[in-house]
């Protein structure tokens, strides 16, 4: 995804941190609304959009 997103110019976002039933949330319904979340509470895409973040900001997760 990553690439794809630098090579086309793809502009997304991750726009909503929330942990509803909902393909779109990026968190479990068990995540604490304080934050510093496991990965065991990150959906697939938050992982994935934390990934890219992290990636894009030159940090190592």
């Amino acid at each position: 995804m990553q690439i794809h997103i630098l090579c086309t110019e793809t502009s997304w976002v991750a726009w909503s941190v929330s942990d509803k039933k909902e393909t779109c949330s990026v968190l479990e319904p068990a995540a604490t609304s304080k934050g510093k979340w496991k990965d065991g509470v990150i959906k697939e895409w938050g992982r994935i959009a934390k990934e890219f973040l992290a990636n894009y900001a030159g940090k190592k997760l």
